[in-house]
């Protein structure tokens, strides 16, 4: 049955304001693309950077090397293993909510078939077909929200980073860094400038521990259980590479842990002899020495620096050097019945 325009008002003129809404279904079905340039860990060829690896006498290379050109040895190492192994995202990436299924998919195309056929027809049966599939479709898809939500809450303590993710995701809007007020009253016109303003007020708020000799303290212990040296072993350091989180984000110098963790077995002895150097010199690497640092929003103004937290992510080598020390340090006290 046909309707005439003035008759199909109350049906089709609702109908075509359904059309904007399709733009969402677009994104679902692959129509909006989203650009990547980044390496995909996922696929990397793990036998060709372990043999690169292998290939590389650690000891005689830096036998006469100071920490420092050690650690530009290491990372040019891993640089050109990652170039030559880890391919890169030049695909471009379509967008897809996490929680959509193939039998979901497949009702939204059909429900797009029939809109369209509805507003090709004006006939009211197409019209009716098409709101079923449209009640249908409405129900698959806040199942499907659900029962990934409810997946997630599960898999909470296991996942917390794709919850997170999840979250960051569903909401409308983003918090990041405004425009931040000078001290002279004005708002900064740059990211530079505010990048400046939040950087002094880190600093201001750190506690600088005043020069001169450390304060005199009561003995508490004999004078002959000073820690004088940190013990360091190649099966400790291939311990805390197996520990490593291959979720967590590479530091400032790009090492992802990920990396560190597959190949372990190849890197303990490098990072061993490398962290010994250190030790030995009492110095760090200047690259350990460099966080990238991002301004959280706590609450109140946003004008304000002070409502802004630091959190900082460091370098995941410097993360282990400073664990075995730690661990070190404790296992003396309790030696020592400090604590």
């Amino acid at each position: 049955m046909t309707i005439n325009s003035a008759a199909a008002t109350p049906y089709f003129k609702r109908l075509r304001t359904f059309a904007t809404s399709y733009f969402y279904f677009y994104m679902i079905l692959g129509h909006v693309h989203r650009n990547l340039s980044r390496r995909n860990f996922n696929k990397t060829n793990y036998n060709q950077m372990k043999n690169h690896f292998r290939s590389i006498d650690w000891e005689d290379e830096m036998e006469d090397l100071t920490y420092e050109e050690a650690w530009q040895l290491l990372k040019d190492n891993y640089d050109q293993a990652v170039n030559d192994s880890v391919p890169l995202q030049k695909d471009k990436k379509k967008y897809k909510p996490q929680w959509l299924k193939s039998s979901v998919k497949k009702s939204i195309k059909k429900k797009y078939a029939l809109y369209q056929k509805c507003r090709r027809t004006e006939n009211y049966r197409d019209y009716v077909e098409y709101k079923k599939q449209n009640n249908k479709t409405r129900k698959l898809v806040r199942k499907a929200q659900a029962e990934f939500e409810h997946k997630l809450m599960k898999q909470f303590k296991q996942k917390p980073k794709a919850f997170y993710s999840y979250i960051r995701n569903k909401q409308k809007v983003r918090v990041g860094v405004s425009q931040l007020e000078k001290p002279n009253g004005d708002l900064t016109d740059t990211d530079q400038d505010a990048a400046e303003i939040l950087s002094k007020f880190f600093h201001s708020v750190y506690t600088n521990e005043p020069d001169g000799e450390m304060p005199q303290m009561d003995r508490q212990v004999g004078i002959n259980c000073f820690l004088s040296d940190i013990a360091l072993t190649e099966d400790e350091v291939k311990k805390r590479l197996d520990a490593l989180n291959p979720d967590k984000c590479p530091g400032p110098n790009n090492i992802h842990p990920q990396i560190l963790k597959e190949c372990s077995q190849e890197l303990a002895r490098p990072f061993f002899l490398l962290f010994r150097k250190s030790l030995e010199s009492g110095e760090l690497p200047s690259d350990w020495k460099i966080a990238r640092v991002t301004p959280i929003f706590k609450k109140g103004s946003k004008t304000k620096a002070g409502n802004y937290r630091p959190v900082s992510l460091t370098c995941i080598p410097c993360k282990i050097l400073e664990t075995i020390i730690r661990e070190r340090m404790l296992e003396h006290a309790k030696n020592q019945n400090i604590f």
